[in-house]
């Protein structure tokens, strides 16, 4: 999608119900601030909307616009009705948006930063993936997005404040010092959510398991019952190969890799 395209749909709602301002939420809004977006970023093709002034028409402007509409048909795109009650999003986002004029219509798109917490609230794959690339391309900022949903999120429902608390985690768990972000960890815990992630413990932590995947600069490890804990290289005495059955023993920061733990006898009193 790009920005024009954004233009043409909401200049057909304007002609649809008079409004000339929209407000533009989901994956979308990365065009309203990033000239050249991650394909990833911006390949959805519903344009998540209300108008402005009245959100109560999104509704009739999605009847003749949106999805399996002859709009849709004959541009590839369309208009999804979203109310701004609804989503997940921190108090003061109305604070946060981006104006811009579109001809003859003004879209106004949300921070991408507050989308993201809506995204985790969902917790779909592509929502993962879209915050992934944004984490990647410098886009999103994670310090941004923790202070938001500590001091500016409520949530309704608490499976929704689980689901960002483990996004969240996950991601966390997918930077490394300096802020570098692990693009195939990152594809490799997604592509396992049904697993709890786990940050290691670096002052005394204990771990025990099969190494599930590694890559140049991180060691994903099994605990057990669904559980999967990250290691960065740089704190790791040694490699541990996928597949091997590791004990990592951490002190202040730094981790012994036992390649071969030795098993525990049983005492037979003989």
């Amino acid at each position: 999608m790009r920005l024009e395209d954004i233009q043409v749909a909401l200049e057909a709602a304007c002609k649809v119900s008079s409004q000339t301002e929209f407000v533009i939420g989901g994956s979308l809004s990365v065009l309203g601030t990033i000239d050249v977006p991650p394909e990833m970023m911006a390949m959805s093709i519903d344009i998540d909307f209300y108008p402005l002034r009245n959100p109560k028409r999104a509704s009739e402007i999605g009847l003749a616009l949106g999805e399996n509409s002859s709009f849709h048909e004959r541009h590839g795109f369309y208009l999804d009705p979203i109310s701004p009650e609804l989503p997940v999003l921190p108090r003061k986002w109305r604070d946060r948006i981006s104006e811009v004029k579109l001809g003859d219509v003004t879209a106004f798109f949300m921070d991408l930063n507050d989308i993201a917490i809506s995204k985790y609230a969902r917790s779909a794959d592509n929502d993962f993936r879209w915050i992934s690339a944004g984490y990647e391309h410098g886009i999103l900022d994670l310090t941004t997005i923790e202070a938001r949903v500590r001091f500016e999120t409520d949530f309704i429902l608490d499976e929704d404040r689980q689901n960002v608390k483990r996004g969240l985690v996950l991601h966390s768990s997918c930077f490394a010092p300096g802020g570098v972000f692990n693009a195939e960890l990152a594809n490799f815990l997604q592509g396992n959510l049904d697993k709890q992630v786990r940050q290691a413990d670096l002052e005394s932590g204990r771990y025990c398991g099969e190494v599930l995947w590694s890559n140049q600069s991180a060691v994903v490890q099994s605990k057990g019952c669904g559980e999967v804990v990250v290691h960065l290289l740089d704190t790791l005495d040694v490699s541990p190969p996928e597949g091997s059955r590791p004990t990592i023993r951490y002190r202040n920061g730094r981790a012994k890799v036992d390649m071969f733990p030795k098993k525990k006898s049983l005492d037979l009193g003989l």
